[in-house]
């Protein structure tokens, strides 16, 4: 796809994305699985903390009309 036809103009993190991407692809995936399974953990211990902040958040929501701070 040429320059001209491009959807979206390349800003000033496009460089650093594609150094990141290049170090990610070069890297020796044999070697790294302890890495890769490191990061996969904080991944999930990432998303289960962001389900764990939207169940409090609807609690939040779904308790205040009960109180009457706020309405429906």
């Amino acid at each position: 796809m040429s320059g001209t036809h491009a959807l979206a103009t390349p800003g000033p993190g496009t460089d650093v994305a594609k150094e990141t991407v290049d170090a990610a692809i070069l890297r020796d995936p044999v070697r790294d699985g302890a890495g890769r399974i490191r990061a996969s953990r904080a991944r999930m211990a990432n998303i289960r903390q962001n389900i764990a902040l939207a169940h409090r958040l609807r609690g939040v929501f779904l308790a205040t009309p009960v109180f009457g701070i706020t309405t429906l």
